[in-house]
């Protein structure tokens, strides 16, 4: 499926705000199935989370190299994940 500018965005808006694909049917006035099927979709809306994901870690770092511990924190728990479990050695 072909996609303009405006969708486009806010297909990536979509993944960024992890919208559940019937909600994003509704939205752009598409058949559900029609965007479960499409690959352009999908890939959009990946984009728009991992890229949302991406722009919320940078302004973290940047607020833990100005010396902000709780950004430091939640920087230090997104690179290192298992810390957060109590793993059994």
């Amino acid at each position: 499926m072909k996609f303009n500018d405006k969708q486009i965005k806010m297909i990536m808006d979509f993944g960024a705000l992890n919208y559940p694909i019937k909600k994003c049917a509704i939205i752009l006035d598409i058949l559900e199935e029609d965007l479960i099927k499409d690959e352009e979709f999908n890939k959009l809306l990946l984009k728009g989370k991992y890229y949302s994901e991406f722009k919320i870690q940078s302004k973290l770092l940047e607020l833990a190299m100005s010396g902000d511990l709780k950004a430091m924190d939640k920087i230090n728990a997104i690179k290192n994940p298992l810390n957060k479990h109590n793993l059994k050695k």
